[in-house]
């Protein structure tokens, strides 16, 4: 039986709510002030970002990782199949998720 992973939807919403909050107190003052000021470029600089933060959330949510007995199968905006068969060498990176308690960084179903 296939195993399937994916990001948690509580914590993608906290990205979603992060992005908006940061999008709106960086997107309302730069309506207030005017168009030659130098908090306006900095203003437009966090809101790009925050957009940015927003789009990579969007791509986590819909991102899933299959992986079943002769294959595995990312898919999201673009779906990748490698077979097991195929596959010559994995690299592990370490990230910390001391923070994250007993829940890790990903959710299996």
């Amino acid at each position: 039986m296939p195993k399937t992973y994916s990001y948690p939807g509580n914590e993608i919403r906290k990205e979603y709510y992060r992005s908006g909050a940061g999008m709106l107190l960086s997107g309302v003052p730069l309506l207030l002030f005017g168009p030659s000021s130098v908090i306006v470029s900095l203003l437009g600089c966090f809101f790009c970002l925050f957009s940015l933060y927003g789009i990579r959330a969007f791509r986590r949510s819909r991102l899933k990782i299959v992986l079943g007995k002769d294959t595995i199968k990312v898919t999201g905006l673009r779906e990748k199949t490698i077979l097991w068969e195929e596959l010559e060498g994995v690299k592990l990176s370490y990230y910390s998720t001391a923070g994250m308690g007993k829940r890790g960084g990903c959710n299996s179903s």
